[in-house]
């Protein structure tokens, strides 16, 4: 799609293995792309290429490496939408991932630092646009913007298997992204908002049964507590309720 649109002059990727940007160059077949093949943690070139560019696109696999790359970007003064960390502000302290944070910090200062220089570097951020978090942050906003008054929200996400394929299996799971990162989100505690009140939880907590009978389906599912948009707790403290919950097939 970025290669496609007339205001949109390069469209650079970066990665250590240059036969495999090779591929995606092939495949997208495009004269606006441009390689780098680059280890992202050699901060100063990362930073270099960088400067080149107005928009950057995080799609990292852990935190670690996320994060080094998120403190390159405001270095170099690039905006940023990061397709997978969910909120930089305020990092997950049962998910690390190897994170690494200045020994005189803590986690928490550590987020508003990220964010003061951010800031004040003039760099605009777009945590987690994914699907959930991402779109989920987006329909749920624009649904509570057309209301008078919201006092309760809660997101129902997932991606689920086909009800036939669900029987063949015992997790009667779909594989959409990392296994080890879903049975770990099973397992860790969460804030949502409750009463009023910004409270910890463990994971897979509040399970509700409900029939979704939209998209000319009639299904029972279930879903329960599970780590996601964390955002939304900060910036819709007038809640009285809030979470985000996994859907899956029942049992």
């Amino acid at each position: 799609d970025l290669v496609k649109d007339d205001s949109v002059e390069a469209v650079g990727l970066i990665g250590r293995r240059k036969e495999a940007l090779e591929k995606i160059r092939n495949w997208v077949n495009s004269e606006k792309i441009i390689l780098h093949a680059q280890d992202i943690l050699n901060q100063d070139e990362t930073i270099k290429i960088m400067k080149q560019y107005d928009v950057g696109v995080i799609a990292l696999p852990d935190r670690k490496t996320s994060y080094k790359v998120f403190e390159a970007a405001i270095e170099a003064r690039l905006h940023i939408v990061d397709m997978l960390e969910e909120y930089h502000r305020h990092p997950d302290k049962y998910e690390l991932e190897g994170l690494e944070f200045p020994k005189n910090m803590s986690l928490d200062d550590y987020g508003e630092w990220l964010h003061t220089k951010a800031r004040d570097n003039d760099i605009t951020i777009l945590d987690g646009i994914g699907f959930a978090p991402g779109l989920s942050n987006i329909t749920l906003g624009e649904a509570i913007r057309k209301m008078d008054q919201a006092e309760s929200a809660i997101a129902r996400v997932g991606g689920i298997p086909s009800k036939e394929a669900a029987q063949k299996h015992p997790l009667k799971y779909m594989n959409t992204w990392a296994f080890w990162h879903v049975l770990r989100e099973y397992m860790v505690k969460l804030n949502i908002i409750k009463d009023g009140k910004v409270v910890e939880v463990d994971a897979t907590t509040d399970r509700e049964h409900f029939l979704f009978n939209k998209l000319g389906r009639n299904e029972e599912l279930e879903c329960a507590v599970t780590p996601g948009m964390p955002s939304f707790i900060y910036t819709r403290p007038q809640l009285r309720e809030f979470a985000e919950k996994t859907i899956r097939w029942p049992g």
